[in-house]
């Protein structure tokens, strides 16, 4: 009768620590290998798209330069061409002008020796 009023509790039974230790370091083990997989997967996503990505930049940056080089090119032939017009028309001022065109580049050296020389 004494059994009917206490009943055996099925929880009081403790498991041995050495069991549960051991049930916890494989336990520990399998979410370390999980971890671990899912780490080198997501490298390996990160390292292709980083890969992707360097090759078509490196695509931009090819055609860009393409680019800049051609307008560069087409600056350069204009800036050649102005500096050749300002020649002819300094060359025409100077034959029309002669005397006033060599007081003005003395002007210009005294100047510029005034300020070079402080």
């Amino acid at each position: 009768m004494n059994e009917q009023l206490n009943p055996p509790n099925p929880f009081s039974e403790t498991p041995s620590s050495q069991g549960a230790a051991d049930e916890l370091r494989v336990a520990a083990g399998e979410n370390a290998k999980h971890a671990k997989d899912a780490a080198v997967e997501k490298a390996d996503t990160l390292k292709d798209v980083v890969s992707s990505r360097a090759a078509a930049l490196r695509e931009g940056a090819g055609e860009t330069a393409i680019n800049l080089k051609g307008v560069a090119g087409e600056q350069w032939q204009d800036t050649c061409l102005k500096a050749k017009e300002l020649q002819a028309s300094l060359e025409d001022s100077v034959r029309a002008n002669p005397t006033k065109a060599v007081l003005t580049a003395a002007a210009a050296g005294f100047i510029a020796g005034l300020i070079l020389r402080r």
